[in-house]
Parts: C-alpha cells; sequence; structure tokens
C-alpha cells in the first residue's frame, strides 16, 4: 500500500471540490481572516455545470459545514436532500445516541440505533475479547465516569469504591494513554468496514477529557493498527451497525487497542492538520464512501473489498 505521505499528495478530483473544501474549513480562522462565504456560490455553480447526482438524508440533512459527510459530499459532487422514493443510496442521519424512528431498510447506518458507552463497552468486548467496565461499588482505585450519552466530553476521574452510582453514567477502568507527556487517542473512520485513514490527536493533562486536541496527526491504517486490530474494527462497526463513522481508540502503556467511542454522525477532519492533509485525507474518506456505496450501488449486506484484512485470530481464552 502507498506511503500516506504519498496519498496525502492526492487533492480532489472533482472540478471545484478542493476549492469548496478550502473556503469551508477557512471559517475555522478569525472573522479578520475569513473569505466572504458568497465566495461559494460561483464554486456551486462550477459543480453544477457536472453531472451532480443525490445523497438522499433521512430523518435529517446535516447542516454543519463541519460533518464529515459534507466534506465527502463536496469532494464527490454530491448533491445532499431529503430522501425520497427511490433515491439511492440513502444515509439515516441523526445526531443522537439513540434512534427509535422508523428508517429504510439497506440505508447507510440504518442499523447503528445505539452507541451509547455502555453499547459501545459490551460490543468492544465481543468483538476484541476484553473490556474496561467496572463496578463502581466494588472497584477498588481509580475510575473513570461519564456519561451514556454521546459528545458530552464530561468524564470526571473518581477514587472507588463508591456508596452509590449516579443514573444515566458508565463507571469505567481509567486507562493510561499518556504518551510523551500527552495523551493520545486514535480517531479512527470506518467505511462499511474499511479504514481509509488514522487520525491521532493529543491532548494536555488539563484537557485530558476535551473535545479539541492540541496536536493532531494523519497516518495511513497499517501505520498504527496491526491486521488483527483492523479486522476486529471492522467487526465491531458491523456489529454496531456502524457504516459511516468514526470510533475513539485509545492504547495503554502495554500498547492494548480499546474502542471507548462510537460516532455515526462525525465532524472532521481534525482541526490541528494543515490544510493539505485536512482536505488530502478527507479524499481518502470520500474515495472510500464511493467504492462502497457508490459504485454499482451496493447493497449493505454485501461490501467491496479494499485490502481485506486477515480474519481475526481466535479470542483468548
Amino acid at each position: 500500500m502507498a506511503d500516506i505521505r504519498t496519498r496525502l499528495g492526492r487533492f480532489a478530483r472533482h472540478p471545484g471540490a478542493s476549492l469548496l473544501f478550502r473556503l469551508r474549513s477557512l471559517r475555522h480562522l478569525r472573522p479578520a481572516e475569513r473569505i466572504p462565504f458568497a465566495l461559494l456560490r460561483p464554486v456551486r455553480r462550477l459543480r453544477r455545470r457536472h453531472p451532480v447526482h443525490t445523497l438522499g438524508f433521512v430523518p435529517d440533512v446535516p447542516v454543519h459545514f463541519d460533518y464529515a459527510i459534507r466534506r465527502v459530499c463536496d469532494l464527490l459532487g454530491l448533491r445532499m436532500a431529503k430522501a425520497r422514493p427511490g433515491t439511492s443510496p440513502v444515509v439515516v442521519w441523526a445526531d443522537s445516541t439513540e434512534v427509535t424512528l422508523p428508517v429504510p431498510a439497506g440505508a447507510v447506518n440504518a442499523r447503528c440505533v445505539d452507541i451509547r458507552k455502555s453499547t459501545v463497552e459490551r460490543i468492544f468486548r465481543e468483538t476484541f475479547g476484553y473490556g474496561y467496565a467496572v463496578d463502581p461499588l466494588r472497584h477498588h482505585g481509580p475510575m473513570l465516569r461519564k456519561s451514556e450519552q454521546n459528545a458530552t466530553h464530561d468524564g470526571v476521574v473518581l477514587a472507588g469504591p463508591l456508596a452509590a452510582k449516579d443514573s444515566g453514567f458508565v463507571y469505567q477502568r481509567l486507562i493510561d494513554n499518556l504518551k510523551n507527556g500527552k495523551y493520545e487517542d486514535l480517531r479512527i473512520p470506518i467505511v462499511r468496514g474499511e479504514i481509509p485513514v488514522v487520525f491521532i490527536r493529543r491532548l494536555p493533562p488539563q484537557r485530558r477529557f476535551g473535545a479539541v486536541a492540541t496536536e493532531a496527526g494523519v497516518n495511513a491504517p497499517e501505520e498504527v493498527l496491526s491486521p488483527d486490530e483492523r479486522s476486529r474494527l471492522a467487526a465491531f462497526a458491523a456489529a454496531i451497525g456502524l457504516d459511516f463513522g468514526e470510533v475513539d481508540a485509545i492504547r495503554d502503556r502495554d500498547g492494548v487497542l480499546y474502542v471507548v467511542d462510537a460516532n455515526k454522525t462525525p465532524v472532521g477532519p481534525p482541526r490541528r492538520l494543515t490544510m493539505r492533509e485536512r482536505i488530502s485525507s478527507m479524499q481518502l474518506i470520500a474515495d472510500a464512501f464511493q467504492r462502497q456505496w457508490l459504485d454499482g450501488r451496493a447493497e449493505v449486506s454485501a461490501p467491496r473489498p479494499h485490502h481485506a484484512a486477515a480474519r481475526p485470530d481466535p479470542l483468548p481464552p
């Protein structure tokens, strides 16, 4: 497989897509540094001179520019709209921890209806063979308490055992992912079992459980994940129903990998990357989406192979 720096040297192929992505990314700069968003209009007109396909969404259409699926649509020249009868493919887009509304069978993320932290830990334990949940009434020593809900970033370190549990929270073993003075996690995009790239995020101790990293990098999956880990991550995504999204993982001091979060409405890429890294890494994700969901209008039950990893080794007894 080509070196990640070679792959990150590629830019978007669709006319105007790179410029559109760049202009939208400029919204993160200070107001005085931004180019007015009115400049996006001629870029959109340029896109419409070429065949435009529609990606349908239910129940909501993602409106925030930071959503990764919007970046994918920009780079592939796709129009985003509410799904109508006959639209294919359809993406289930509900920025919530649990989905209770009926969704179309076979749609992207149709089976991803529960990404509570307890569900993530249970499926991780089933696919990797080990877990990290603890009983706070019996656990002795430090542990992590965080909300069941997605994207709260409210982790708190507590000393166990506790006298009582708080409703709506999970309790987990405190995993030491400190590396060179900063806490490091892996943000891993997964597109129908394919891992196109891996983002590395680093946070200072005072912001250990925060949402915004102070440093970020990008790597090819084979540079930071073993074949067995990639296979198990694909199995995890399939079990939780994640056809398009990201998982957050961390390694302890012994190098053991733990999946601690799943996100079906990811935001990205990390802002600390260079513009070239942002565009080119998102192009790799867009290419994976093209292969898995647009080429031949594939059905959800038949993933298209791409550098398929070996099957997981048998779980240890």
